[in-house]
């Protein structure tokens, strides 16, 4: 990995930092009671960056960490979210690519599990999909909302989807030590070769 790679990859860490406090923040408000609408279309706020630095996470350790698995050239495109067109002049023009998240969730999963040396994809239960989409559904009500009770939310939504996030996060978590454990053996490997 080259510096240029290593500094994408801290980037979005720090980023992930920063949600982290944030989300401390808020739920420390939440608690107090006061502006409790305010805090809680905050919180689905942060959560969602948190659910797209999670996806872009695993699309960029898997770009940059080839050792167990070397992604496709069409998978190169969709991790650098990338389309192209050729002008009439034949430059080569490149716009950036508008995807779904839950799609783009479901595609950076099976490529982190490809690229943890799984051999096989999980499935994910269609319980803690669903719980993603209803708190994406949730949070594009509170974005682009149509009526005063498209701003509504539950504590019992928050905890929901809090749960579906919790849930992606130790999806990611052990995926991540899988891989590291893969890496394990085969340095092990290595070394009991070298050493005959």
């Amino acid at each position: 990995m080259n510096s240029s790679e290593k500094n994408e990859l801290e980037a979005i860490k720090t980023l992930e930092t920063h949600l982290a406090k944030d989300m401390e923040f808020i739920q420390n408000n939440l608690s107090d009671g006061s502006n409790e609408m305010f805090w809680r279309r905050m919180f689905i706020q942060t959560l969602y960056s948190h659910l797209e630095t999670t996806v872009i996470m695993m699309k960029l350790s898997t770009k940059y960490s080839t050792e167990i698995y070397t992604p496709t050239v069409q998978e190169l495109y969709i991790i650098n979210a990338q389309t192209f067109s050729i002008k009439e002049n034949g430059v080569i023009e490149t716009k950036p690519a508008k995807t779904n998240l839950i799609s783009d969730l479901m595609f950076a999963l099976k490529l982190f599990h490809k690229s943890s040396g799984s051999k096989k994809f999980e499935q994910i239960d269609s319980k803690n999909l669903n719980t993603i989409k209803a708190f994406i559904k949730a949070r594009n009500r509170i974005i682009h909302p149509k009526s005063k009770s498209d701003l509504d939310l539950s504590f019992d939504d928050l905890n929901k989807y809090y749960l579906g996030w919790e849930w992606l996060q130790t999806e990611y978590t052990n995926l991540l030590k899988q891989k590291r454990e893969y890496l394990e053996i085969k340095i092990n490997q290595l070394q009991e070769q070298l050493n005959q």
